[in-house]
């Protein structure tokens, strides 16, 4: 009987590649699967329908060590609390593995300055807000596709911020993911509250990365690497766009979180870097270019590759060395 792990139960755990538990799963992972790699272990751990947050994730201790960090700079700005929507931002400090994009179900994390946080969810996915995010105090909300704001404003009142400085995500690379309609809404519901922009302060935090983020993202590397050389490795004269593109896929999607992929191959198509795979046969001396990256505990990965089926002309290899 399988069951989920909480991020508290995790630290009791050692998911080391020498652990008793991990190698019991992934030998049997790849006695299943035929695959043994060192990208395959959290995907091991996943089908065996136990989710851990992967054993390059980032600790409670770091997150909690945000929280404080981001207090402190909240103190010498003088903002009285942080309030932040669904995407990486929300991740960074709740260690909830936030989706980019929520609009139908918006996650917030109220951050205030002399109070612990709080994270308000849709009540369909609070259970999962409890479970793995290191916040305490966990609220959800009901009702669809429309911000929850009352809720919100009920949130700053009972944590005594009905007048102040609150931060927002407002500029630059910051999405609220909430519609202007529902955010004009918001602010007209605090009339005591100035909403500001913290971006700065937010990307001043995030830009220096600490061992585990760069574990996290040479990681989310190493994923992609290996399914580009299995991928390149396979392509034969004869296969479609689209087999070399679920080749791929299948590859890091395996290994992985969230993935893009992109790919383009033919005389006329090298232009289009973003399309999607289509059912043309790839031929001799066609070059194949793709560009990938996946998510690591929120950590993307995001490179390109290309290959030539049979010898490059001194074209193509000019291209490569430019």
């Amino acid at each position: 009987m399988s069951r989920m792990i909480s991020r508290a139960e995790q630290s009791a755990f050692d998911w080391s590649p020498q652990s008793g538990a991990s190698k019991w799963i992934l030998e049997s992972y790849e006695r299943e699967k035929g695959v043994s790699s060192a990208c395959s272990r959290v995907s091991a751990l996943y089908s065996y329908g136990i989710l851990v947050i992967d054993p390059f994730c980032i600790k409670q201790d770091e997150y909690l060590a945000r929280l404080e960090t981001l207090r402190r700079r909240m103190r010498e700005e003088k903002l009285d609390a942080i309030l932040l929507g669904t995407g990486m931002n929300l991740q960074y400090f709740s260690g909830f593995p936030s989706p980019q994009r929520s609009v139908a179900r918006p996650f917030f994390l109220l951050i205030p300055a002399k109070r612990d946080p709080i994270l308000l969810s849709h009540t369909g996915v609070a259970d999962e807000c409890k479970r793995f995010s290191v916040i305490d105090d966990v609220r959800a909300y009901e009702g669809l596709s429309h911000a929850p704001v009352k809720a919100l404003g009920d949130l700053l009142a009972a944590t005594g911020v009905q007048a102040g400085r609150v931060g927002m995500e407002l500029g630059f690379e910051q999405t609220l993911d909430i519609s202007f309609l529902d955010f004009n809404q918001l602010r007209c519901s605090l009339p005591g509250v100035e909403l500001v922009d913290v971006a700065d302060l937010l990307w001043s935090l995030r830009w220096i990365k600490s061992d585990a983020e760069i574990s996290c993202v040479r990681k989310a590397c190493a994923i992609v690497a290996d399914s580009y050389s299995h991928t390149f490795k396979s392509v034969r004269v004869g296969m479609t766009e689209r087999e070399i593109y679920q080749t791929m896929q299948h590859g890091i999607s395996v290994e992985g979180g969230d993935i893009f992929l992109a790919i383009t191959s033919g005389a006329a198509n090298y232009d289009l870097v973003s399309k999607s795979p289509e059912d043309r046969i790839v031929q001799s001396g066609e070059m194949v270019w793709m560009d990938a990256g996946c998510r690591v505990s929120g950590y993307w990965s995001d490179y390109s590759r290309a290959g030539v089926l049979g010898q490059p002309s001194d074209q193509q290899k000019r291209a490569q060395e430019e």
